[in-house]
């Protein structure tokens, strides 16, 4: 790989860090309202708070993180990919809770660590490959 390739991958790790962690403290916001103000169930809370920031994260990714010129009527595949990224996560979530004992509280945060990964890998080499 050329010096500007592997560059170009640093960067772009490092751009879909910094909005991983905004969408997961909009992720976190969610899931703490509907687990702690409504009373949800920690694994349903734990799905609205993983999908809800996607929208916002469709167009960051988009526009700044990948420079993609891909079509916003492709953000629909932005929710498939979450759907499968969600998988994993609730199962994450899950064994962190009931095989590790994570108190249910932090659990999500298993859940969005471990989605991170292969969110970013279909992101780049799927809905945003150039």
């Amino acid at each position: 790989l050329s010096k500007i390739k592997i560059n170009e991958n640093y960067q772009q790790i490092l751009k879909f860090l910094i909005t991983g962690v905004f969408g997961n403290i909009l992720n976190y916001q969610s899931f703490f309202f509907f687990f702690k103000t409504l009373n949800f169930n920690y694994l349903i809370a734990g799905i609205i708070g993983f999908l809800s920031p996607n929208p916002v994260l469709f167009i960051i990714n988009r526009n700044w993180t990948f420079k993609s010129k891909t079509g916003y009527n492709k953000m629909y595949l932005m929710f498939i990919i979450s759907g499968i990224c969600l998988c994993l996560h609730i199962v994450a979530q899950y064994f962190a809770h009931e095989l590790l004992h994570v108190p249910k509280i932090f659990s999500q945060l298993f859940g969005q660590a471990s989605a991170a990964v292969l969110n970013f890998l279909f992101l780049k080499f799927y809905l945003f490959k150039k």
